[in-house]
């Protein structure tokens, strides 16, 4: 009898290992550039080495706070498509932290979450699927988001966002 436990117990274990290693497979994913030839980064003093070797930058986006225009650049992946096919886009974001505003989507976006270990002001991205997040301080996080785009240069974003809950405007540059 204590025999028949010992091998069950033995079971239980080797069957849980196996599900936290499947688990854990797909966590490392991170968005690769659609063009191979097309990954670096203009003007990109806001954004890391890792983040230009692994994304492509696409459309330039303009965002606007109460009056105060920012420049930012896009990555190519299938999120910041479907983002793009919202703009223009003018929504009450959130505050949340002191270093970040959030909005809602009624609806899910496709994501491919990475950790970014490091989050810059002016990141654009999404937390879940349906959580737009634009920060404005710089600081380490171990949550997981999906990359948007990243603001050129993000002086003076924290002044323009405030305290408290704030309307933002995305838009193509150039519309």
């Amino acid at each position: 009898m204590r025999k028949m436990k010992k091998v069950y117990l033995i079971l239980a274990l080797l069957t849980l290992c196996l599900c936290l290693v499947a688990c854990d497979s797909g966590q490392t994913q991170r968005n690769e550039p659609v063009n191979q030839e097309n990954t670096s980064i203009v003007n990109e003093p806001e954004i890391t080495k890792e983040v230009a070797e692994n994304t492509s930058v696409m459309k330039n986006v303009k965002i606007t706070v109460d009056g105060q225009e920012f420049s930012a650049n896009l990555y190519e992946n299938e999120t910041t498509l479907k983002f793009v096919e919202k703009l223009p886009l003018t929504i009450d974001m959130s505050e949340l932290n002191g270093n970040e505003k959030l909005y809602y989507f009624e609806e899910a976006l496709p994501v491919a979450a990475e950790q970014v270990g490091e989050i810059r002001a002016g990141d654009l991205m999404m937390y879940g699927d349906d959580c737009l997040v634009l920060f404005y301080e710089n600081f380490s996080s171990s949550y997981r988001y999906t990359r948007i785009g990243a603001i050129e240069n993000a002086e003076g974003l924290a002044e323009a966002v405030g305290n408290g809950a704030v309307r933002i405007s995305f838009s193509l540059s150039g519309v």
